[in-house]
């Protein structure tokens, strides 16, 4: 049959590519698409048996389908499979199968195909983000029930601390210490977690790096080296677990460009840094004022320019399918604009690659420490505490009340009974799952009068999805919550 009438009789199938094989399976018909995916030519294609197209590890499943299809006339399969470029580039076909042998105008088997790679790539990224997604939520569960148990150890940990020997409060203080580590910990798991909202505050960027430091090494290699120089204090207002994410991902990002050589090294540099009026050609989206200067270098094998103008591209990654999703340095990059920062990058393929942040400095160089010396603020009042975890119920009642305050308790189901039953409460102090539960919460507690509610919870997200005013982040002793209990009551509840 000519060559011409074969491709009358198929076309109309189409716009896919089209390969036709003969009872053998050998190929005898291959049209443009073909050559173009798979980059063989005409006279490198004709006569090949049909599996050369495909990958070793899909040869076998490929053979059996076909021998399948050959069985008898118009019987089809549909599936996907690999394969393999003349270049090495692996490709995800999606293919169907007939037998038209026995039709006068083909007398051949035909494949149709066509390129799904990428939606076989976006379809890999999407479980991986599902399990991700997974995962986080496990983690943050996790951490709500770990900070739970650390209110507790700290919380009765200071009320005995105060009744100690000076010769055993010193043990006490190596408890209450762990007790800090492990509250570090579930920060840096939080980290991981899913999105949450910011809760920004001061943040000592020196000091974080020094608590990050132990974390960082265990994401690096023995291999890969971690340098810190650190000159003079540099205090941001920013969300803390964001600066965590955003510091991990450049490091992550340089451990992966290191990665093979036994030299890799990565140094993280942070100084204070001006920007001048005279700057604005130089760093025209920053105004002019101090900034905290955070640098990221590492010395891999750099940037390739065809990709340097996607770097930030959200899903954009060199990396091979499921080692990375790209979101990396878009999200970094995110980050350092929502603090109103920028972020530059610097690479050659001799020297590595360098990212410089550069974010708002406050004028305040140094945290204010006094706060941890001040006496522990007493007051009076009824409150109302409410919490699943009858250990931490029991914290809140005790210390409280020996903070001069009269209290009670209650388990969440009965929480509107006992508000009903005592009315002349001063101030609800509840935690944040419940509060997150009942997204009505705060207006019906405050249909019952202009009550404040305290919101305690380890997670920013539970602290903001309620309209609460106070949060008390978990997990908290003795001082915190005498402080936000106070000022609370002071504050009262907003006028209109």
């Amino acid at each position: 049959m000519a060559m011409r009438d074969l491709t009358d009789s198929i076309i109309e199938d189409f716009g896919e590519a089209v390969v036709v094989y003969d009872d053998a399976g050998l190929i005898f018909f291959a049209n443009s698409r073909v050559l173009s995916l798979t980059g063989y030519s005409v006279d490198e294609t004709i006569g090949q048996m049909g599996a050369f197209f495909l990958h070793p590890d899909d040869r076998q499943a490929g053979l059996e389908l076909f021998h399948t299809v050959l069985e008898g006339p118009g019987r089809t399969a549909e599936f996907k499979q690999r394969i393999v470029r003349k270049d090495a580039e692996v490709l995800w076909i999606e293919v169907r199968i007939v037998n038209r042998l026995e039709d006068p105008r083909v007398r051949g088997i035909v494949s149709y195909f066509r390129d799904i790679s990428q939606e076989v790539e976006r379809e890999a990224m999407l479980r991986r983000l599902q399990r991700r997604d997974v995962a986080s939520r496990l983690v943050s569960d996790v951490a709500h029930d770990f900070n739970n148990i650390l209110t507790v150890i700290q919380g009765f940990g200071e009320v005995l601390n105060m009744r100690l020997h000076d010769e055993m409060r010193s043990d006490m203080d190596e408890i209450l210490r762990a007790a800090d580590r492990a509250a570090d910990l579930t920060r840096h798991l939080l980290a991981f977690s899913t999105s949450h909202p910011t809760a920004p505050a001061p943040v000592d960027v020196h000091a974080l790096l020094v608590d990050l430091t132990p974390f960082l090494r265990r994401l690096l290699s023995g291999s890969v080296a971690l340098d810190i120089v650190a000159q003079g204090a540099a205090v941001v207002y920013a969300d803390p677990l964001a600066m965590h994410q955003l510091i991990m991902n450049l490091v992550v990002n340089g451990r992966d460009a290191v990665k093979g050589r036994d030299d890799g090294r990565i140094v993280i540099r942070l100084a204070e840094a001006e920007i001048y009026e005279s700057d604005s050609d130089i760093e025209p989206d920053l105004l002019p004022g101090s900034y905290c200067e955070i640098v990221v270098s590492d010395n891999g094998v750099g940037i390739p320019p065809d990709v340097l103008p996607c770097i930030f591209d959200p899903f954009f990654t060199t990396k091979s399918p499921g080692e990375g999703t790209g979101l990396g340095l878009a999200i970094t990059k995110a980050i350092a604009e929502d603090m109103r920062g920028v972020l530059r990058l610097e690479t050659t393929s001799e020297r590595g690659t360098t990212f410089r942040i550069l974010l708002p400095r406050l004028m305040a160089e140094v945290l204010d420490k006094v706060e941890e010396y001040h006496e522990i603020p007493r007051g009076s009042g009824r409150v109302l505490v409410v919490d699943h975890e009858s250990a931490i119920l029991r914290f809140l009642t005790r210390s409280l009340a020996g903070l001069g305050y009269t209290t009670m308790s209650a388990e969440p189901d009965k929480m509107y009974e006992v508000l009903e039953r005592q009315g002349d409460i001063d101030l609800l102090l509840i935690g944040g799952r419940i509060a997150t539960h009942d997204s009505h919460l705060v207006a019906r507690v405050r249909a019952r009068g202009a009550l404040p509610v305290v919101v305690m919870s380890g997670s920013p997200k539970e602290g903001v999805n309620v309209e609460a005013e106070f949060f008390l982040k978990k997990p908290f002793g003795i001082r915190n919550l005498a402080t936000v209990v106070r000022q609370a009551l002071d504050q009262g509840v907003p006028s209109g």
